[in-house]
C-alpha cells in the first residue's frame, strides 16, 4: 500500500521496463481512496513498527502528507485523466460515428 502511494510519478521512479508499459496510468478516483489510506497507515505507529512493513518501504513515511498527495499526485493524475479521457473518448466516437461519412449528407 505504501509503495503505491509514492507521490511522485511512478514513471520516473520505476522505468517502464520494470513494471510493464502501463505502469504510469493511474485513476484519480482510486487514488482518492488508496493514497489517503496509505497516509493514515504511515501515521499509525503499530503498523509502521510491524515486522511485515519494516523491510518493504521504498519511500520515507514523512513524505505521506495530504498536501504532498494533492500537489504531486492528485492534480497531475486528474489533469491526465481529463485530457486523456477527452482525447480517447472523442477519438472513439469519431471512429464510430463520423469516419467515412460525407459532409453533404
Amino acid at each position: 500500500m505504501l509503495n503505491k502511494a509514492g507521490f511522485s510519478s511512478g514513471c520516473r521512479a520505476h522505468p517502464a521496463g520494470r513494471a510493464g508499459r502501463f505502469r504510469c496510468f493511474e485513476h484519480s478516483v482510486a487514488n482518492m481512496y488508496f493514497i489517503p489510506y496509505g497516509i493514515i497507515l504511515a501515521k499509525t505507529s503499530a503498523f509502521m513498527n510491524s515486522p511485515a512493513v519494516s523491510g518493504v518501504l521504498e519511500y520515507d513515511p514523512s513524505l505521506f502528507t495530504p498536501a504532498n498527495f494533492a500537489l504531486n499526485n492528485l492534480l497531475p493524475v486528474t489533469l491526465g485523466n481529463i485530457v486523456g479521457g477527452s482525447i480517447l473518448v472523442g477519438a472513439i466516437y469519431w471512429m464510430i460515428y463520423l469516419r467515412g461519412t460525407k459532409t453533404g449528407e
